[in-house]
């Protein structure tokens, strides 16, 4: 091998080792053989038509924990003539692992790696989740309705506290049913399903709306499955964090992986535009609240650098939390329609009505005050 590719492997290598956590001897073999039920299970489909497409494999195989073998071969280098440009192929190689590593931290959207189903629920993670997690300790025992609700894992801490949870998302991820009470298959962009139920005293919409094509909809809805008195406990991306004004600012706008600017995202929520989106869907603010950065996801949990970040983070948001909060989460109950008075002399009553907002309903629920 000529002693400048030697070289260039070399380094290539290391930096490759170094960011993937790996220890293979080098990444730019071109003799290599594939199981081919391994490949059909990549997204192959997805990768470069470059010279970097089988990089991008290797990275594709360790992401799915599958076994690379590495046997000894002899190097030999021909008369044939090379099309690879050398710089190029460093500069794109470099770029797939790069573009891997972000993406692991939910960074760009990258297309060649699988993007995981099931929300990843970190205790003490500063997420909203979490934040929602902390607001149910001490509530007495409830018929909670997790909207959105993925493998359950959300749902399985909630059952911990004493309450009673029935799930809905529009798919199925493995064990759900055995960390909810009840869990219903529905995509809620057509609306709550038809058995899910009425009464509850929550409603859990964590990270949800901003995925759906008519949140009003749904938001309309609850309204109608929650018991007099009930809460709805909500909460979005925050559009005005200093993330996303600065990708607006510097006119580097993309979606990512998950986060504020997840590719899945239909709707986009500033503090303001919340508050008139749940008047509109006839709702009263009981609390609002901001949660912090989600350092964790880079440093890990009990990193001393995660600790730091987070108060650091937390004494931001404080400051200015339209600039600094991540997500956003609401307390919330059904507007009271109006206040009627029963009763004369001394004993009087008040009572407070809620209109039922589903379709051909036409109930009032009255809750004694």
């Amino acid at each position: 091998m000529p002693a400048y590719k030697y070289l260039g492997n070399r380094i290539l290598t290391r930096i490759e080792n170094g960011l993937l956590n790996t220890s293979l001897t080098e990444f730019h073999s071109g003799y290599r053989a594939y199981r081919v039920s391994a490949l059909a299970e990549l997204l192959i489909e997805n990768n470069t038509d470059a010279f970097d497409f089988d990089t991008q494999i290797i990275v594709q195989l360790i992401d799915a924990g599958k076994r690379i073998v590495e046997i000894p071969i002899p190097t030999y280098y021909g008369d044939e003539i090379c099309y690879v440009n050398g710089v190029r192929y460093a500069k794109d190689v470099v770029k797939d692992v790069l573009q891997y590593r972000l993406a692991q931290k939910g960074f760009g959207t990258c297309p060649w790696i699988p993007k995981p189903e099931e929300y990843a629920f970190k205790e003490g993670d500063g997420s909203s989740h979490a934040a929602i997690l902390e607001m149910l300790q001490g509530v007495p025992p409830s018929r909670i309705l997790d909207l959105g609700c993925s493998g359950g894992l959300f749902a399985e801490r909630v059952r911990a506290l004493g309450h009673e949870v029935t799930g809905v998302d529009y798919i199925e991820v493995e064990g759900v049913r055995e960390r909810t009470d009840r869990f219903l298959l529905a995509d809620l962009n057509n609306g709550l399903p038809d058995d899910v139920g009425d009464g509850y005293d929550l409603v859990v919409a964590g990270d949800v709306i901003e995925h759906l094509h008519r949140p009003e909809r749904v938001l309309e809805e609850i309204r109608t499955v929650l018991r007099p008195g009930g809460e709805l406990l909500l909460s979005v991306p925050n559009i005005g964090h200093w993330y996303s004004r600065g990708r607006v600012a510097l006119g580097g706008f993309d979606y990512d992986r998950r986060g504020i600017l997840d590719e899945t995202h239909l709707r986009f929520y500033s503090r303001a535009s919340l508050r008139r989106a749940m008047r509109t869907a006839g709702y009263d603010l009981l609390g609002l609240s901001f949660t912090g950065s989600p350092f964790v996801n880079f440093a890990g949990e009990d990193s001393v650098v995660t600790r730091i970040a987070g108060g650091v983070s937390k004494a931001l948001v404080k400051a200015r939390p339209t600039l600094f909060g991540y997500q956003l989460v609401a307390r919330l109950t059904p507007h009271a329609e109006r206040i009627l008075t029963v009763g004369d002399g001394d004993h009087v009553e008040e009572l407070l009505l809620h209109q039922s907002a589903r379709a051909g309903s036409g109930s009032i629920h009255g809750a004694a005050g």
